[in-house]
């Protein structure tokens, strides 16, 4: 039995002045709470962090390979280590043996992807957050999409190496190191309650969860940790992102329709499926008048229901996001988000573009029953079927 801890990740923020800051970096909360202090002297408490030799070494490599990149880029590992060698001293403190949890070849990995991906952003690669379209030219060149495709394979390669990769290492070093608590951020701790079966399949059972719950900008410790299912389903975004980077379908069926809803595909493509037999999806292939169409949607943020016609030719439709898959989160796209767009049919194929427009944000997209379209096809689809004035959806 493993109790698992789960806490608020420390990060970096500027402060009043423009200089770095680092936040939510309090480990004294976490060892006082009266669940620490009912822990047995020389209990093994597993920390996400490395040896002091494993340090030294990753860190002098981090410097020579991202020498003059922007500094809270490359000084951010060093606050990360502070707030765990910090954690460190007060469990040895209190009589806990910290057990690293951390991998030495999983730091050189992430720094050399870091460092091949400084050269296309300027020292900086965490503005480019979930989306490239803001660094696509216009007009947009079949070469210019290709390039940043593979800019953002690099980026969630690293991405994977961060979330999915350290996830499987991290659970392995539980079992194989024998701790008696592990202490993990609030994201993974969750990703694991939420799917216990992974920490099974290590022999592991987790038998309490507790830790840090942020409430605003306020952390407090809880005995027992809620499961958050917004949280845990922010990793399914990122698995289906990289399962289009690797040309795979999103599921199993291939979808009667692709589309995206941005310049960006990795950002805006969704499939479409229709429900009814196959007649019924060739006469809407077709863009015969159709009064009522529904089936299922699939994208990077989930699954979601849709329901449509298709009338003067035009396919109107508006969907919905499963509310499961939020958990209490998603903002906006909660609402119900409506479709209007134009229909063209030539031999074998249907294509469709137009609006969109929820309660609170709206802007453009592009649907083909082409196969095999292809991201860099569907991106330069989008584009050519959208003006440069007519905005995203952001």
């Amino acid at each position: 039995m493993v109790g698992l801890c789960g806490v608020v990740s420390p990060s970096v923020d500027k402060d009043e002045l423009g200089g770095i800051k680092i936040v939510n970096s309090n480990p004294s909360r976490l060892v006082h709470s009266d669940i620490f202090q009912k822990f047995r002297v020389g209990a093994r408490i597993g920390i996400p962090d490395l040896s002091e030799d494993e340090w030294y070494k990753v860190s002098g490599e981090w410097y020579e390979k991202l020498e003059g990149c922007e500094q809270q880029t490359i000084h951010y590992h060093e606050f990360l280590r502070a707030h765990w060698s910090s954690l460190r001293g007060m469990l040895l403190a209190r009589g806990l043996v910290p057990v690293p949890l951390e991998r030495a070849e999983d730091y050189d990995r992430h720094t050399q992807l870091q460092a091949d991906l400084f050269i296309y952003f300027n020292g900086d690669i965490y503005p480019f957050g979930d989306s490239f379209s803001a660094y696509l030219p216009s007009p947009l060149k079949e070469e210019d999409l290709v390039y940043q495709l593979n800019v953002a394979k690099s980026f969630y390669d690293m991405r994977k190496i961060e979330v999915i990769d350290r996830a499987e290492t991290l659970l392995q070093r539980i079992g194989e190191l024998g701790v008696d608590v592990a202490i993990v951020g609030r994201d993974l701790s969750n990703y694991w309650m939420a799917n216990p079966n992974l920490a099974r399949q290590k022999g592991i059972v987790f038998d309490k969860y507790f830790g840090e719950s942020l409430r605003g900008k306020e952390i407090e410790f809880l005995d027992s940790l809620p499961v958050d299912s917004f949280i845990s389903n922010r990793r399914s975004k990122l698995e289906r992102t990289l399962t289009l980077l690797r040309g795979e379908r999103l599921t199993e069926r291939n979808p009667h329709l692709v589309g995206s809803w941005s310049v960006d595909p990795l950002k805006g493509y969704f499939g479409m499926f229709f429900n009814g037999d196959s007649g019924q999806v060739r006469r809407i292939l077709s863009g015969e008048q159709s009064p009522n169409i529904s089936g299922t949607i699939e994208d990077c943020l989930g699954s979601a229901v849709f329901e449509g016609r298709i009338i003067d030719g035009r396919f109107l439709f508006s969907k919905s996001y499963n509310s499961g898959f939020f958990g209490g989160g998603g903002g906006p796209i909660r609402d119900y988000i409506h479709h209007s767009g134009s229909v063209k049919i030539s031999p074998g194929l249907f294509e469709s573009s137009g609006s969109f427009r929820s309660a609170h944000k709206g802007g453009r997209f592009f649907i083909t029953s082409d196969p095999n379209i292809g991201l860099v096809k569907l991106g330069l689809k989008y584009d050519e079927n959208n003006k440069p004035s007519q905005p995203e959806y952001e």
